[in-house]
């Protein structure tokens, strides 16, 4: 990752810290062509206090885990699944805190088809399709089941509301309240103008939006039903919410730098609080 593609707000709490480890959907890519936005697909954390939020589990979240290993971190940590297709969990399969005695590891995410979450992702993590099952992590990892319309308190000024998204297989929005911090987490949802009326009453207040931005406007048409939006969508939903700012997310694995970047500037030139993620992005909430 260039050191280029790494950007800070100033002025603001500098005890709330949210990175960007992850930028793409559906597929991780590598290669100088995506060297600038990144390729590890969805994740971000939010650091404060001692406390750590994790939003997704895909490839992301094992660079984030190195670091925190290297740091020596201890304590609880909670992850948030927006939902488990596969480019939002598959880095937890490498996730170096699963095997620290000193980690509590809380899994939060929906019941799906009759199965709770443990139960989903222990389909996933074990043999034949991986070799390590997470019951033989030396984390102690809780899960806990969540849905849409519901408030969560975390303690230590933090809490978590949800939404229900518009994407295939059930997603939830976030918003994510530290002290007098709030941020909404909106990736992998397919938005219309009477959705984005609705979604942005439940973003209201928030001063940063994380939006699905996978595809281009002129790509949506033939994308209808996939779950996705463009630019657009959430530059609109983060002007009718009040937000600051936008961070737009989720690229599509086949859009290179120079295609995210045509898109960027389309972005910023319809509303100035628009920026494309990059890996490595910090931002002090």
């Amino acid at each position: 990752m260039k050191e280029g593609g790494k950007q800070e707000e100033k002025g603001a709490d500098k005890e709330t810290v949210l990175e960007i480890w992850g930028t793409r959907g559906s597929l991780a890519v590598s290669g100088p062509e995506y060297e600038e936005y990144g390729g590890n697909t969805s994740c971000i954390s939010i650091r404060t206090a001692g406390r750590v939020l994790i939003l997704d589990a895909g490839t992301g979240i094992s660079r984030l885990g190195r670091m925190l290993a290297e740091e020596g971190f201890r304590g609880r940590a909670d992850l948030f699944l927006s939902h488990v297709h596969l480019d939002h969990i598959l880095g937890l399969a490498t996730f170096p805190l699963l095997f620290s005695r000193d980690v509590k590891l809380v899994i939060h995410g929906e019941a799906r088809m009759g199965k709770d979450i443990r139960q989903q992702l222990n389909h996933i993590f074990e043999p034949p399709y991986w070799p390590v099952c997470l019951e033989q992590a030396q984390a102690d990892i809780g899960f806990q089941t969540i849905g849409e319309g519901q408030h969560l308190d975390l303690g230590d000024g933090i809490a978590v509301d949800t939404f229900r998204a518009r994407h295939p297989d059930q997603c939830l929005m976030l918003k994510i309240s530290v002290g007098n911090s709030t941020m909404v987490y909106a990736t992998d949802c397919e938005m219309d103008r009477e959705f984005i009326r609705k979604a942005a009453e439940f973003a209201r207040g928030s001063r940063l939006i994380i939006a699905d931005a996978q595809y281009a406007p002129e790509e949506l048409e033939k994308k209808r039903g996939w779950g996705h939006s463009s630019w657009m969508q959430g530059n609109l939903l983060a002007r009718s919410s009040g937000a600051d700012r936008v961070i737009h997310t989720h690229f599509d694995w086949s859009a290179d730098d120079i295609c995210l970047s045509a898109r960027e500037s389309q972005a910023a030139e319809d509303w100035e609080g628009a920026v494309f993620a990059r890996e490595g992005m910090r931002i002090q909430l």
